[in-house]
């Protein structure tokens, strides 16, 4: 797990991965990119955004993750700390 890493910028998940928790990315406020080996069968990325493949579940979105048309559902804390400056109420 990576929660909490606040300089955590750049992220590679191999071609292995088969489950993220929902807390795994959790505070990891400057994550910029994410990149994911092409080969793993259960995610991808794009648009900056890990994308789960059976579900279409976004489950970690960078800071300027956009958001691909055919993600279904986001899941907890996908986004957690990565907007909190660019706020406004």
């Amino acid at each position: 797990s990576f929660k909490g890493c606040e300089n955590l910028t750049t992220i590679h998940l191999g071609a292995s991965l088969q489950n993220i928790q929902s807390f795994a990315f959790r505070g990891c406020a400057n994550l910029e990119k994410i990149t994911i080996d092409t080969q793993n069968p259960y995610f991808y990325v794009q648009n900056n955004c890990l994308i789960e493949r059976e579900t279409k579940k976004l489950v970690l979105g960078g800071v300027n993750c956009i958001i691909p048309q055919d993600v279904l559902s986001i899941g907890d804390f996908a986004f957690d700390g990565r907007f909190k400056n660019n706020y406004t109420p």
